[in-house]
């Protein structure tokens, strides 16, 4: 359970946009996550891995 819980903390802060409220792809070469909106801005809300307050983020910014 605790390489899990280490897994999606490196997820949430990776791939988290805080002022987008949402997960954006990342595009590790040039150190920049995407501008698009895929799936994966709302696959972090359904596996669970999200924090509640990434998912009320989500939900204000529309995403839902």
């Amino acid at each position: 359970m605790k390489r899990a819980e280490t897994r999606a903390a490196t997820r949430r802060e990776l791939f988290c946009d805080t002022t987008r409220g949402g997960f954006f792809d990342c595009n590790f070469s040039a150190g920049k996550r995407s501008t698009y909106e895929y799936a994966t801005t709302l696959y972090p809300l359904w596996t669970g891995w999200a924090t509640r307050e990434q998912a009320y983020a989500a939900e204000k910014h529309q995403h839902l």
